[in-house]
């Protein structure tokens, strides 16, 4: 099983740094793992939920320098002697993945953002919602299915 945290993220105004210094403060700041992606790496997203050539096309992985998010998407809650070096609880491992989307919005000023949550890199359903309603949104979708829901979540700015 690889469970997968791809995206994208559209600026109203591109930063004034680049993608790659980007993910890494994003990476150094959140403790996760955050990486620069190829957009044709973006697999199973609709044509219609596709970057432009100008975003910023990312993946969410449990660590640094790693590609999976086996961990940040699993569903499970840890038993207390895990060594993961994450939360054990999922509910709090999700808490992380909703910090590092807000803060995108927040300090980057994105227009739009596509991230999905997946295992194997299948998508089954595209939920849109605003930027104030994520939080909300994603949570509800995370505990009324099987971890990972396998969706795309479009959240536009507000």
């Amino acid at each position: 099983m690889s469970n997968t945290i791809p995206g994208f993220a559209e600026f109203a105004q591109q930063p004034d740094i680049s993608h790659q210094e980007l993910v890494s403060r994003l990476e150094n700041s959140s403790g996760l793992g955050v990486s620069l992606m190829d957009p044709s790496e973006l697999y199973n997203f609709p044509d219609s939920h596709l970057p432009s050539e100008s975003a910023l096309v990312f993946l969410v992985s449990d660590y640094p320098r790693s590609k999976n998010a086996t961990y940040l998407v699993d569903g499970l809650d840890f038993a207390p002697e895990a060594d993961i070096d994450l939360p054990l609880r999922s509910r709090d491992r999700l808490e992380l993945i909703l910090l590092l989307i807000e803060s995108l919005f927040e300090n980057y000023n994105i227009s739009r953002l596509c991230i999905a949550f997946s295992d194997m890199d299948q998508i089954e359903a595209v939920i849109k919602t605003g930027q104030a309603d994520l939080r909300k949104t994603i949570l509800e979708d995370c505990e009324s299915n099987i971890m990972p829901p396998c969706s795309i979540y479009d959240i536009v700015a507000d």
